[in-house]
């Protein structure tokens, strides 16, 4: 095996007194069968991670615990809080060279509690996602191993050239900023400016090599699935992405050449259309990821739709060039001064994130406006040790004001929203520390002052409505904030406020779901998902319309919901189980029971897979949590079965659930 370690380059972590990296001009790179066949040797991440933690932990318990594959093996190290990019205790803990685990100088554990506990504590899905797409990573310098070792090879199997394609990606622009993990260039990070000559070009060569490779992928695997869905949805969210980050260095013109290069398909540019359509006039949408942010700018830049809407991207809002670039769109669409802070209020990590003192959190009250004045003034701050300044604010007790005026006239509130309206909004926020992203949404909501309506998309995590959750209400196909109390008939069974008359105005005459034959819930990942969470959100627009007396609303919406997403190419799974009990309310037993019988097939088919699942089984808490859901919405069903009175249902699932039992 000596010999196959010697075709491959090696770039460790930033570690600098623990290895002196090898450079790619030492070593030949491997041919394609010799990689392929070598890189499957390499045991995969949850299994690396599961030998570590039953046998160690980390050497302190504030470290955190972390993995590198690259190419002679798995390595583990430790970070700190604060310090990501100080690197501790690096070890090999797996060598290609041995094909063996190696012993350590961590701490030993001390129960298998304990090991368990550290498995699920430093561990996750999204990591081991990750490093099945790469074959190597973990440690700055990945991308260039895998670009050194893969690039000059022809015709690779699908998962190994999305690798390659996002290797480049995070390549390229590691020479404008570091967006990403594990990345690092001899450049300081670009704020929103531009870039010398040299910089763009290396930025550019890059994303078009990424780019050749994502168009390789769409041609030769064109059901290929990434992470946000199937390949050619990812080529064109890549194409955006490059549009964008010329945008954020300033070269207008360069990035209009990549837009038109994108060619998003219909089903994608209707879900754009969906989120775009459900915000109100005027309005600020905050969304999270990659699939609602570069279509909706796509469909804005390419057909000028909804253009009064402005998209802005949580992910990006914790960087201080994005809120600087923000800042300015604004300014010039004719909503000025929604942003009081400027790209330098965040030099040396200030304001990265937040913290309060637990000890008066539960008195003080803080006026927003305030709070952002004095910490742009440089209050709050607070020095820990010699190198690092903290922000600690004396209260997650917040207050804005509501100006009734200005809210009625530009905020665009339902007639029973207008009579309900708030003269302040007070709250508290969940948690004892917020990141700079909400920080912003803080510092938008109170400098808006009720001009222009704020929407979020469905698809992200409540934490960024930084406790807002009671002003909160399901408005089409996004969610708004709402200054208002609103009546508890409106509240849905998840416990979320619902605006009934607006949703189901948007639903019945705006939404559209275009989905070709090819699209289905078994080969595009993206169109279960909007399926999904349609049918969700839907199921909770229809309980509260209910829970009004508008059946005949409730009916209509759920009729055409079920035209619009038929069960045939996207089977009803447990998120749809609302939809079932409506029906039935509804006296429309026949659509109720195709419904269930899905649901029922889907659960039963988990349940036998998995419940002779032995117990030492690598991930045996996960298949237990999938267990215990599929027994609950298989004894979710049984109910509803006797309560609407279906007895062969109810027989056929109360069986079943015995049978598997034994």
């Amino acid at each position: 095996m000596k010999i196959l370690v010697g075709l491959f380059v090696f770039a460790v972590l930033n570690t600098g007194a623990f290895f002196t990296p090898l450079s790619a001009q030492d070593e030949r790179p491997a041919d394609k069968e010799v990689l392929i066949n070598t890189l499957e040797l390499f045991p995969s991440y949850e299994s690396v991670a599961r030998w570590f933690f039953q046998r160690f932990g980390p050497t302190m318990d504030e470290n955190l615990v972390r993995f590198a594959k690259d190419p002679r093996g798995w390595y583990v190290y430790e970070i700190r809080p604060g310090k990501p990019d100080h690197i501790y205790n690096k070890q090999q803990v797996w060598s290609l060279d041995s094909l063996a685990y190696r012993m350590t100088n961590y701490r030993p554990v001390e129960s298998t509690e304990e090991a368990r506990e550290n498995f699920y504590k430093f561990t996750d899905r999204q990591q081991a996602r990750l490093y099945r797409i790469h074959p190597f990573y973990g440690y700055t310098g990945w991308d260039m191993d895998v670009i050194y070792n893969l690039g000059h090879l022809k015709n690779l199997p699908d998962t190994l050239l999305y690798g390659l394609a996002r290797a480049y990606g995070n390549y390229g622009l590691s020479i404008i900023r570091h967006q990403y993990q594990y990345s690092e260039s001899e450049h300081k990070p670009a704020g929103y400016e531009k870039v010398s000559e040299d910089r763009l070009n290396f930025f550019v060569q890059n994303m078009n090599k990424a780019l050749e490779c994502y168009e390789e992928l769409t041609i030769r695997f064109p059901e290929f699935n990434t992470i946000v869905g199937p390949i050619h949805i990812k080529r064109n969210n890549e194409i955006m992405f490059v549009w964008h980050v010329l945008h954020s260095i300033k070269e207008p013109q360069l990035a209009k050449k990549y837009l038109e290069m994108a060619d998003y398909d219909p089903f994608t540019i209707s879900i754009a259309r969906n989120h775009l359509a459900s915000v109100s006039p005027n309005g600020l949408l905050f969304s999270y990821g990659d699939n609602d942010s570069y279509p909706l700018w796509y469909l804005q830049q390419t057909e000028g739709f909804r253009t009064d809407v402005h998209v802005i991207n949580l992910s990006l809002l914790n960087t201080a060039w994005y809120i600087a670039m923000v800042k300015e769109d604004l300014e010039g669409s004719g909503k000025p001064g929604l942003i009081s802070f400027k790209e330098t209020d965040f030099e040396e990590g200030r304001m990265d994130v937040l913290y309060y003192l637990t000890d008066v959190s539960s008195t003080a009250m803080m006026d927003v406006d305030s709070m952002t004045a004095a910490l742009r003034a440089g209050e709050h701050f607070s020095e820990v040790g010699r190198e690092q300044i903290i922000t600690v604010l004396p209260s997650n007790h917040f207050r804005v004001p509501v100006e009734r005026g200005r809210a009625l006239a530009s905020y665009d509130l339902s007639e029973e929203n207008r009579l309900l309206l708030e003269k302040e909004l007070i709250w508290r926020t969940p948690r004892s520390y917020f990141i700079r992203t909400e920080l912003m949404i803080l510092d938008i909501l109170a400098n808006n002052n009720w001009r222009f309506p704020i929407h979020f998309t469905t698809s992200g995590d409540h934490r960024y409505f930084v406790g807002l959750e009671n002003y909160m209400a399901i408005h089409g196909f996004s969610y708004k904030l709402v200054p208002a109390a609103m009546p508890e008939r409106n509240r849905s069974f998840n416990n979320m406020f619902v605006n009934p008359a607006a949703s189901y105005e948007y639903y019945m005459e705006h939404f559209s779901f275009e989905y070709q034959g090819e699209h289905t819930a078994e080969n595009n990942s993206f169109a279960a998902e909007m399926a999904r969470r349609t049918r969700a959100h839907t199921g909770f627009i229809a309980s509260v319309l209910m829970s009004r007396n508008e059946k005949d609303s409730a009916r209509k919406l759920l009729n055409h919901i079920h035209e619009a997403i038929p069960g045939k190419a996207f089977p009803f799974d447990h998120f749809a189980l609302s939809h079932t009990e409506l029906f039935l309310q509804l006296d429309q037993e026949q659509k109720a029971i195709p419904i269930m019988e899905d649901i029922a097939k889907q659960q039963m088919k988990t349940l036998e897979n998995l419940h002779n699942t032995p117990a030492n089984h690598p991930q045996v808490d996960q298949v237990q949590q999938e267990m215990e859901q599929a027994r609950n919405i298989m004894n979710a069903l049984i109910q509803l079965s006797q309560i609407y009175d279906l007895p062969h249902l109810h027989k056929e699932y109360e069986d079943f659930m015995q049978k598997i039992s034994h």
